[in-house]
Parts: structure tokens; C-alpha cells; sequence
């Protein structure tokens, strides 16, 4: 994770923008909600910590900007149309060979392999 841009979509008060920090990573954490004053106030005096209020479908970054995108529970409460738009619209922002993580904690392995 040492040296790396990551975006964490979704970031709410910044529980794993923390961990990403501690790893030796570059956080650059968004959310729709107010949670990015939260986030900012927990951890907007570590280095490497960058957040902005925006939405996944109109990302402040230029293409290509990120190593790791990842959203863990964040695209659960949208519909399927909407998780595949959310993820396609946060991986323009990614470089080649950049991992994309989605978790959706409320959808099961077996709804997962039927999306797919």
C-alpha cells in the first residue's frame, strides 16, 4: 500500500481512510454526505489525506489518477443499473492495472455470481 493514491468512495468519517493511512497510502476520500466534515476533523492533519464532498458520478480528479479505488457498503442502497454506473463512473478515474473493490454487505455471494 506505500506509496500508492487510493480512493475511497464513500468514505463517511474516515474509519478506513485511517487504515489506508497507517499502510503508508495516499487517501483521497469522498462523500455526498456532510461525513466529510467528520472525516476532515478525525484526520485532515495526517499527511496524505485529501477529502472533497462530491459524488462518484462526478469525481474532482483527473483520468487516471488512482492505483486502488475501493467502496466498501457505500453502492449497497442503489439498485444494480446504479452500483454498475457508480463503479463505472469511479473507474475512469483509475490507472492501468488499478485494482476496484465494491463490498455491498447487504447482498449475498450467491446474488453476487447472478449480477455478475
Amino acid at each position: 500500500m506505500s506509496g500508492k493514491r487510493v480512493l475511497d468512495v464513500g468514505c463517511g468519517m474516515g474509519r478506513f481512510a485511517d487504515v489506508i493511512l497507517r499502510w503508508g497510502g495516499e487517501d483521497y476520500a469522498v462523500d455526498l454526505s456532510f461525513a466529510v466534515d467528520a472525516a476532515y476533523a478525525n484526520l485532515g492533519d495526517r499527511p496524505g489525506f485529501h477529502v472533497a464532498q462530491a459524488s462518484v458520478f462526478d469525481l474532482p480528479f483527473r483520468p487516471k489518477t488512482f492505483d486502488l479505488i475501493f467502496s466498501l457498503g457505500v453502492l449497497d442502497t442503489r439498485r444494480l443499473r446504479a452500483r454498475v454506473q457508480g463503479a463505472a463512473a469511479a473507474s475512469q478515474a483509475r490507472r492501468q492495472n488499478c485494482d476496484l473493490g465494491l463490498f455491498d454487505p447487504h447482498v449475498s455471494s450467491r446474488q453476487r455470481r447472478r449480477e455478475a
